[in-house]
């Protein structure tokens, strides 16, 4: 072991925010290994940090004495000198931090295994003895993973996900290091296994939002595996229904299979003009009148919670809002006790219906919109007026279920019921794998309010809603749409087949205004109790960007500042603004790419403090 005295560069295991230095420099009388463990002082406390750097002091004394107007402080304690953590694990958390504009700190404890650095784990990693080729199949979601665990079981494959208990994630983790494991299933946390001989990465389901982050590094793990599968050399196969469409080879390579299901569109409005006032078109009810004579199966999809969307006073025009939310609050009634509770779905506040408007004081308050509860309703209100057995009905949302067993028990017995219907919110799209292939009864598929998938004003509403239609279509023999708008231009693709139409129409959209692919996004908001405050600091910081920028919007432009789409979430408001990068249009795999560097340098006049987020490919631009 080398002595003397060292300069050793530690990546202190901490949130520092983005703009500041991210490795910090200590003295030490010994040459510490890459990825050694220490002790160390950080703003008055003990925490933990990795050395990454161990330099002699002699060889660095010049550029301290012309630079460092600080005195260095002694590292603390070494907790091992053997490395706890590996070059590629370093190398991951580096591309984290550079690409997604995060703590590098916290992008390292993001990556290591929860079981790390704890007592009773060994944290010597084995070698692999063994030429086994491996492959990681990664699903957005622990349902889909169990799909594949009992699909694959003759391959003995091992499962990862962040519910397991550590002792549990150690086991899989050294499987896996002494390539024991051919077939590893498991969520994004998967990606940061030790895999010793990766040659294959699958992607399933590689447009499911599950994949991105809500929390810091807000990384998107279909990109990451990208990235990871450089490292290891190995393949990339993504396997979707209607991949994304916001990079340019992903845009121009998309291949949909298209499904043999009967489409029909049902205008709503010329239901009401024909007389029928019904949330249920006629086309609906005539399946609904099919059970009497042969065992069927129906999907009823409702995108919606609850039994109506919003009240609305009819005299003065005001919906009922959250007091601490600005969005509608949303209706929901127990059939049984025939009780209704106003409940807001971003922050959980809860109250009773009030009698009267609180602005005009009018008692002219109507519920508007269809909501599950409403559909469960109605349709036992539909077969109890036509004097009909009513059909075993089930039903998938969060508001009827608890947990994950309680989902796959209400699809097993859907699955396994001769004849039945299910009424089912977003909840569905997590058993597409079961619903696709497990049915020997195609169901009839009616979408109740296909208007309510794309009142979002965010450039991926049309998107999204195709692709919830082809997940939709590979669940049954006939799929029918209620619409209030048949002409929109998702719908009307989507029934013609026309899925090149569809992508073509949305590129040259995009192309005009410059939007993913033809850019990248970066999200910028501020949140504050102080709806003012989150105003003025959201527009200080538009201000020292156009100051940088000087005028040249070759690369970079500024879309807003403006209030969130949801302005106001949980008491905070919330202001944003649209960095857009017109160059970076690829993944870049270098983590030290030039015009990484130059996109972070423009971001460092983002304060790093509480309430600002910095969101690299947000999921949405509102």
């Amino acid at each position: 072991m080398a002595t003397g005295m060292f300069i050793i560069e530690i990546i202190p295991l901490v949130h520092i925010p983005r703009n500041q230095v991210q490795v910090l420099s200590y003295f030490h009388g010994e040459m510490l290994k890459v990825g050694a463990v220490v002790e160390i002082d950080f703003n008055h406390r003990k925490i933990r940090g990795v050395a990454v750097v161990s330099e002699p002091l002699k060889s660095r004394k010049l550029d301290f004495k012309k630079s460092v107007d600080f005195e260095l402080k002694n590292i603390s304690k070494v907790i091992s000198a053997e490395p706890m953590v590996s070059e590629r694990q370093l190398t991951i958390a580096n591309w984290l931090s550079n690409y997604y504009y995060a703590p590098l700190g916290i992008c390292l404890k993001t990556i290591l295994p929860p079981f790390w650095n704890k007592k009773g784990y060994k944290n010597e990693t084995p070698k692999n003895t063994l030429s086994v080729k491996q492959t990681f199949l990664m699903v957005a979601e622990n349902i889909a993973g169990k799909y594949f665990m009992e699909k694959y079981a003759s391959e003995k494959p091992v499962y990862i996900s962040s519910g397991l208990k550590n002792k549990e994630y150690f086991d899989v983790w050294n499987k896996v290091a002494a390539g024991e494991s051919k077939l590893i299933i498991g969520t994004r946390i998967g990606l940061f296994l030790p895999f010793s001989n990766l040659s294959k990465m699958i992607v399933d389901d590689g447009s499911n939002e599950a994949y991105k982050s809500d929390m810091t590094p807000r990384y998107n793990a279909v990109d990451l595996a990208r990235f990871v599968a450089n490292v290891h050399n190995s393949e990339v196969i993504s396997s979707d229904v209607f991949p994304r469409i916001e990079f340019p080879k992903s845009a121009s390579s998309v291949v949909v299979r298209k499904s043999p299901v009967d489409r029909s569109v049902v205008n709503m409005i010329s239901e009401i003009k024909a007389g029928n006032f019904s949330i249920f078109s006629r086309d609906l009810q005539d399946e609904f009148l099919k059970f009497k004579i042969e065992n069927l199966k129906l999907i009823l999809y409702i995108p919606r919670r609850g039994h109506a969307n919003f009240i609305l006073c009819q005299h003065c025009g005001e919906a009922l809002k959250c007091p601490n939310c600005n969005v509608s609050l949303v209706l929901h009634r127990q059939p049984t006790t025939n009780s209704e509770q106003l409940i807001c779905h971003h922050c959980g506040y809860s109250g009773a219906l009030p009698k009267s408007c609180s602005v005009c004081k009018s008692y002219q308050l109507k519920p508007f919109g269809i909501g599950i509860e409403r559909v469960e309703s109605e349709i036992k209100k539909y077969y109890q007026r036509a004097n009909l057995k009513m059909p075993t009905l089930f039903r998938l949302d969060s508001d009827s279920v608890k947990d994950e067993r309680d989902e796959e028990n209400i699809i097993n017995d859907f699955l396994g019921a001769e004849s039945a219907i299910l009424l089912a919110t977003q909840m569905i799209f997590s058993h597409k794998h079961r619903l696709a292939n497990n049915l020997q009864i195609k169901p009839v598929i009616g979408i109740i309010t296909a208007d309510s998938l794309v009142n979002i004003p965010d450039y991926k509403t049309e998107e999204s809603l195709f692709r919830q239609l082809t997940l939709l279509a590979g669940f049954g023999k006939r799929l029918i749409i209620q619409t209030h708008d048949p002409e929109n231009p998702a719908i009307k693709c989507f029934a013609g087949g026309d899925v090149s139409g569809f992508i073509k129409s949305e590129l040259k959209n995009r192309e005009e205004l410059s939007y993913p692919p033809f850019s990248r996004f970066i999200k910028i908001s501020f949140k504050h109790f102080d709806n003012f405050k989150a105003k003025r600091e959201i527009a200080i910081v538009a201000e020292k960007l156009k100051q940088v920028l000087r005028g040249d919007r070759s690369r970079f432009d500024i879309m807003g500042p403006s209030p969130a789409f949801i302005s106001k979430e949980k008491n905070f408001y919330i202001w944003s603004l649209i960095l857009r990068d017109k160059q970076m249009l690829e993944l870049p795999l270098d983590s030290g790419a030039a015009e990484i560097k130059t996109r972070n340098e423009l971001l460092r006049v983002v304060p790093g403090g509480r309430g600002w987020i910095i969101d690299i490919d947000p999921r949405t631009a509102i």
